[in-house]
C-alpha cells in the first residue's frame, strides 16, 4: 500500500500544481490572506518528498548497479517535470512571501505607513485640522505614489467640514490607485461622503453601482447593494 502511494505521488504532484495554479490565480485578485499559499506549500512538500523518492529510487533501481548515473539523470528529469507543473503556484507563493512576509519582517510596511504621519496625527489630535491637512498634502507632494496620505487627508477634511475637498482628494486617489482592495474601499468612502455629507444621492448611487459591478465578491459590495436599496 505504501509503495502504491509513493508511485501515485508523482502524477498527483503534477496535477496538484495545475489545480493550485488555477486556485491561486483566482484567489490573489480578491484577497491578501496567506492561508491558501500556506495550504499549497505544505501540500506540495507532502507530495514532493515521496514523489522525489520514487523518481530517484525507481529510476536507479530499474537501471541496476551499472545504471546509477542514468538513474540519477532520469530521476532529476522527473523531479524537474514535477516542478515545472508547479512553477506557477511556486511563483505565486514566492511573490506572496516577498510582498507580505518579507516586507513585514523588514518593517518596510510600517516605515511606508508612518513616514512623517506622526506630525499630521499630532496636529489632528490637537484639533488643528488645517495643519494636519497641510502635512498630508506635503506627503502627497513628496511621494505621488502614496495612497495612504490621500485617504487620511480626506478624513481630516470631512472632520473640518470640507466635504467637497475630501471628495476631490478621493477622486484624485481613484485615478492613481491600482490595488483592487484600496480602489474598492476608497470608492465606497467617496460614495459615503457624497451620500451623507453632500446629499448627492445620484453620484453616490453611481459609485455604489460600480462597486457592485467591479468588485462583486467583496464584503463592501453587499453594503453597496444595501445602500442602493435604501436610496431607491
Amino acid at each position: 500500500m505504501t509503495a502504491l502511494i509513493v508511485k501515485l505521488s508523482f502524477p498527483l504532484l503534477c496535477i496538484y500544481g495545475v489545480v493550485w495554479a488555477l486556485v491561486l490565480n483566482a484567489f490573489r485578485t480578491e484577497r491578501r490572506s496567506s492561508i491558501p499559499y500556506m495550504i499549497y506549500f505544505f501540500g506540495f512538500v507532502g507530495l514532493a518528498v515521496p514523489a522525489s523518492s520514487w523518481a530517484y529510487g525507481g529510476a536507479m533501481g530499474a537501471g541496476g548497479q551499472m545504471g546509477v548515473f542514468a538513474g540519477v539523470l532520469v530521476g532529476t528529469f522527473l523531479v524537474t517535470v514535477a516542478f515545472m507543473f508547479n512553477a506557477i503556484p511556486i511563483l505565486f507563493c514566492v511573490g506572496q512571501i516577498v510582498r507580505v512576509v518579507g516586507r513585514e519582517a523588514a518593517g518596510l510596511d510600517q516605515m511606508t505607513r508612518r513616514k512623517s504621519y506622526d506630525r499630521a496625527e499630532g496636529a489632528e489630535s490637537r484639533g488643528d485640522l488645517d495643519e494636519a491637512a497641510c502635512l498630508y498634502r506635503e506627503e502627497m507632494a513628496a511621494d505621488p505614489a502614496d495612497t495612504v496620505a490621500p485617504r487620511r487627508l480626506a478624513e481630516v477634511l470631512v472632520k473640518a467640514t470640507k466635504p467637497e475637498e475630501a471628495v476631490a482628494a478621493l477622486r484624485d486617489l481613484l485615478e492613481q490607485v491600482k490595488d483592487p482592495d484600496e480602489a474598492c474601499s476608497s470608492m465606497f468612502r467617496l460614495a459615503e461622503i457624497l451620500d451623507e455629507q453632500l446629499q448627492d444621492r445620484r453620484a453616490a448611487a453611481e459609485l455604489y453601482g460600480r462597486i457592485v459591478k467591479e468588485h462583486p465578491k467583496r464584503r463592501l459590495a453587499e453594503y453597496a447593494r444595501q445602500r442602493l436599496g435604501a436610496n431607491t
